[in-house]
């Protein structure tokens, strides 16, 4: 009688063993796909700011061909004034 309460207890512990592999088998599924949910959320936000900065250097492009413009034009504004004085 007693190697049957010695399995019983055994097959019990067995069992709760089990329980709590399979909760930590779902906790880690559960882990896994936050995780999963939280990379994506970083990779769109990275995408968001690439594509911000691809649009901030175009604009500092085009802000820099101005620039050189304008002040080509004034060194040739302040030669043609001393030209004439």
């Amino acid at each position: 009688m007693e190697d049957k309460e010695t399995i019983n207890i055994l097959i019990a512990q067995l069992l709760s063993k089990d329980d709590e592999i399979l909760r930590l088998r779902n906790l880690l599924d559960d882990l896994q796909r936050e995780q999963q949910s939280g990379n994506m959320q970083i990779l769109s936000k990275l995408d968001r700011a690439l594509e911000e900065l691809k649009s901030m250097r175009h604009d500092n492009k085009a802000l820099s061909n101005r620039l050189s413009r304008t002040l080509e034009a004034k060194s040739a504004a302040e030669e043609k004034i001393q030209e004439l004085s």
